[in-house]
C-alpha cells in the first residue's frame, strides 16, 4: 500500500477484457512499500458526506493518466500518482473473470451506501473510480505494487478521485478473491481506511483467508505488524468508517444454519445436546440456543468452522415438551434461527414440575411469560425481569437490575448506583 502525510497509497488484483484467462507468474506475496505524496493541491473535489457511487473501469481499449501533481480529478482522467502521463492497458482476462470480480466487490461493500458500476457516470455524479487494469510499471512504479490509491491525510473520504487495482499482475488462479481484496482495498482508502492488521479484512496486507469483508470489531493498524492507527487512535472498525463516510446500505445474507440433532418430533434422552451446523461467508461470530422461547445457552463462533457446534442444555431445564431454536448471528447482527420441537421424559400436567415462574402450557411446555420487569422492579427469578438479572439491590431486596463496575463512572441509569466498590463488580442498585 501507500501512505503519505496526506495521501496513502495501497495495492493488489487482476484481471483482462476479451483476452483469454492466461495466468501471469503469481503475484508478489509481500505488497510494495509505501510512498510518500504531497499534499493534495487546495482546489481537489471534497464532499463531507463521501460519494454513493464506485466506478470499476477495466479500461476498455486503455486508459490514458494525466499526471498533475497534487490534483486528482477522475473526470478528467488526472491523478497525482504517477511521475508522468501513462497509459493503461486494458484488464486482460476473459469477461466471466470480470463478472466474478465485480460480484465479489458488491458484495463487500453491499453493507454500505454505495452503487458499484461498470459504465462511466454522468458528469453530475460524484463517484470514486478503480481502474482495474494495467501494471504498476505503467505509471512507473516498482513491481511489487499491486494497487495503489490517494488517501487524505486526516483519514476524511475522497471523491471524484481515481485508485488503480494492478489487473495485469494478478492471477485468477484463486477465483479472483486477491482482485476483489485488492479493488475494495484500494477503494477503502479513497474513503478513509488505513491498513488493517487482520487477514479476513480488505485493508489488509495480509494474504490468504479467503473472502475478505470489511469487519465489524476493533483492528490495530499496520502492514507486515500491528500497529497503532493514525486518525482513529489505537485500532480502527472498517466497517463502522464506512457507514460513517457512506452510510447503511443493505444487509448481507444470514448465516446457513441447520439443526443437525435431534430431529423434529424425536423422543430426546436425558443430557441430550443440540448440534447445529452454521456457516457465513463473513464468519459466525455467535450461536444461540433458547428453549421455549428463553435463551439457555450462547457459543463463540470458530473462523472457518464447518462441522457442527455443539450446543449443551443445562441440567436444570425442566423435561417436557421442549421448542428448540437455534439462532445464528454474523458480525453486523444479521442472524438465522431454526426451530425443532422435541419431548423429553414426560410433559408437564402442571407447574408442579417447572421451574420457579413458569407455568405448563396445554401441550406439556413449561413456559415463562414474557418479562415485564423494569430496572428497580421487585423480582424473584431472572427470567421475570426484561433486563435478565434478578438480584440483590441492596439491604437483601431482589430487584431487576443490571451488571455494573462500580466508581464514579458506573454506568447505571439516573437514580441507581452501582452495588460494587470502585473497580469492582456489582448491580446497579437504588441508593439507600
Amino acid at each position: 500500500m501507500h501512505r503519505a502525510s496526506f495521501l496513502g497509497l495501497v495495492a493488489a488484483l487482476a484481471a483482462p477484457a476479451s483476452a483469454a484467462p492466461v495466468d501471469p507468474a503469481p503475484a508478489p506475496p509481500v505488497r510494495g512499500d509505501d510512498v510518500v505524496l504531497v499534499e493534495p493541491a487546495t482546489d481537489r473535489y471534497w464532499d463531507a458526506a463521501g460519494p454513493d457511487t464506485l466506478y470499476l473501469n477495466r479500461c476498455a481499449g486503455d486508459c490514458s493518466v494525466r499526471a498533475v501533481p497534487g490534483i486528482n480529478d477522475a473526470r478528467n482522467r488526472i491523478s497525482s500518482i504517477p511521475a508522468r502521463d501513462s497509459t493503461l492497458t486494458q484488464f486482460r482476462f476473459d469477461d466471466a473473470a470480470w463478472d466474478a470480480m465485480v460480484t465479489c466487490v458488491r458484495d463487500v461493500y453491499l453493507p454500505y451506501g454505495v452503487t458499484v458500476v461498470t459504465d462511466q457516470p454522468g458528469a453530475d455524479t460524484a463517484y470514486v473510480e478503480v481502474m482495474v487494469a494495467g501494471t504498476p510499471a505503467e505509471l512507473g512504479l516498482p513491481p511489487s505494487t499491486l494497487g495503489i490509491a490517494p488517501m487524505a491525510g486526516d483519514c476524511s473520504p475522497g471523491v471524484n478521485w481515481i485508485a488503480f487495482a494492478f489487473a495485469n499482475v494478478h492471477s485468477v488462479a484463486d477465483g479472483g478473491l486477491e482482485l476483489c481484496a485488492t479493488v475494495a482495498h484500494e477503494a477503502g482508502h479513497v474513503y478513509g481506511l488505513e491498513h488493517a492488521f487482520e487477514c479476513e479484512d480488505p485493508m489488509t496486507y495480509l494474504t490468504g483467508c479467503g473472502q475478505k469483508f470489511f469487519r465489524n470489531q476493533l483492528m490495530r493498524c499496520g502492514t507486515s505488524e500491528a500497529e497503532a492507527c493514525r486518525c482513529t487512535g489505537p485500532v480502527q472498525n472498517t466497517h463502522v468508517k464506512l457507514l460513517g463516510a457512506l452510510g447503511a446500505g443493505s444487509d448481507p445474507p444470514p448465516p446457513e444454519l441447520a439443526i443437525v440433532s435431534p430431529a423434529d418430533g424425536a423422543t430426546a434422552p436425558s443430557g441430550f445436546s443440540v448440534f447445529a451446523r452454521a456457516v457465513d461467508a463473513r464468519d459466525v461470530m455467535k450461536l444461540e440456543l433458547r428453549v421455549n422461547g428463553w435463551m439457555w445457552n450462547e457459543l463463540a463462533g470458530v473462523p472457518d468452522k464447518t462441522s457442527a457446534y455443539v450446543l449443551d442444555l443445562p441440567s436444570d431445564v425442566p423435561d417436557g415438551r421442549m421448542d428448540l431454536e437455534v439462532t445464528a448471528c454474523n458480525d453486523l447482527e444479521v442472524c438465522a434461527s431454526r426451530q425443532v420441537t422435541v419431548t423429553r421424559g414426560a410433559p408437564c400436567t402442571s407447574a408442579a414440575s417447572c421451574m420457579n415462574g413458569q407455568t405448563c402450557d396445554a401441550e406439556g411446555r413449561c413456559v415463562w411469560a414474557p418479562p415485564a420487569g423494569e430496572l428497580g422492579d421487585t423480582c424473584t427469578y431472572d427470567q421475570a425481569c426484561r433486563s435478565g438479572l434478578c438480584a440483590d439491590v441492596g439491604g437483601g431486596e431482589l430487584g431487576c437490575t443490571t451488571a455494573c463496575i462500580g466508581g464514579p463512572n458506573d454506568a447505571c441509569p439516573d437514580g441507581f448506583t452501582c452495588t460494587g466498590a470502585t473497580g469492582q463488580a456489582g448491580v446497579c442498585g437504588v441508593p439507600v
